[in-house]
């Protein structure tokens, strides 16, 4: 008895020779076709085809407009400039039915600049549920799609699309100085002082609402660690003291030191130097 053993490799199109790249530019969103090979049938033991691949009802036109209306970038706030692509490959199940079921993404960044392993790394851990979320989104609105065939047996079949967002905005960043002085002749210095910066923070720090019933006052610290640029940019704002009670003010922290004027920048040997600054805001409320 002779066995015949078929291996099929399908390169997952649309509307039968196409892949989709789904950009974004500054007049708006565009995309453009990559074109791939056709999947090939699956044959069946007489060598006689029987199986026809799923489709996107209305074809390749139609999933476009659909593609252009539906899909979503996601909205990140202080994304990272130098990210210049992101490409999800999205795997899932076209049920008999043309329901989309069990989805699996992949996703890989393109990078612009000097780049190390740990970069993307930390790119990847900060940045990639967004995408899933928003390809996730994206394929629970599809509409239905015709399933593929065994001769006239509708059966589930195992797809995928790639998409991909792309970023007119990315530029290249260079590596930032290290920061090496432990002591400097001049800190650097919100223009106007202490009272000034603090009036900046009680008008742009936005709270959160709280769900507390309690009449309660409580104040709680939150130690900002910030840099501060040659040219008194404000950037790389974190919290020093993480916990489950400063986590839900975090977000709006970082917003309001990033929307900071420029400072007066620390000096050494008479020269502006880029420094790590510290300082401790005390967060009251009352429920």
């Amino acid at each position: 008895m002779r066995f015949l053993l078929i291996f099929s490799w399908c390169i997952f199109l649309i509307g039968g020779n196409s892949s989709v790249c789904y950009s974004q530019n500054k007049n708006g969103k565009s995309f453009s076709k990559v074109n791939n090979i056709n999947t090939p049938p699956k044959i069946s033991n007489n060598s006689t085809l029987q199986e026809s691949s799923p489709d996107y009802i209305g074809g390749d036109g139609a999933y476009h407009a659909f593609l252009e209306k539906e899909l979503v970038y996601p909205t990140i706030s202080n994304r990272n400039k130098s990210i210049a692509s992101v490409r999800v490959f999205a795997e899932f199940i076209v049920e008999a039915d043309g329901k989309l079921s069990d989805f699996n993404y992949t996703v890989d960044f393109e990078i612009l600049g000097e780049h190390t392993n740990e970069d993307n790394e930390e790119i990847e851990s900060l940045y990639s549920n967004y995408y899933k979320i928003a390809v996730r989104n994206f394929l629970l609105k599809m509409p239905r799609w015709k399933p593929a065939q065994n001769g006239v047996e509708k059966i589930s079949t195992k797809w995928g699309l790639p998409i991909v967002f792309r970023y007119a905005d990315a530029i290249e960043q260079k590596k930032e100085e290290p920061i090496t002085f432990t002591y400097v002749e001049k800190t650097a210095e919100y223009v106007g002082g202490y009272e000034a910066m603090n009036k900046f923070i009680n008008k742009n720090l936005v709270l959160p609402k709280s769900n507390s019933t309690s009449n309660e006052q409580t104040n709680l610290r939150i130690d900002v660690n910030l840099i501060i640029e040659k040219d008194g940019t404000v950037s790389e704002v974190k919290i020093k003291n993480k916990s489950s009670e400063t986590e839900k003010y975090e977000s709006c922290i970082i917003q309001c030191f990033q929307k900071m004027p420029k400072w007066n920048p620390a000096e050494q040997n008479g020269k502006p130097i880029r420094t790590v600054f510290n300082t401790p805001i005390t967060i009251s409320t009352s429920n």
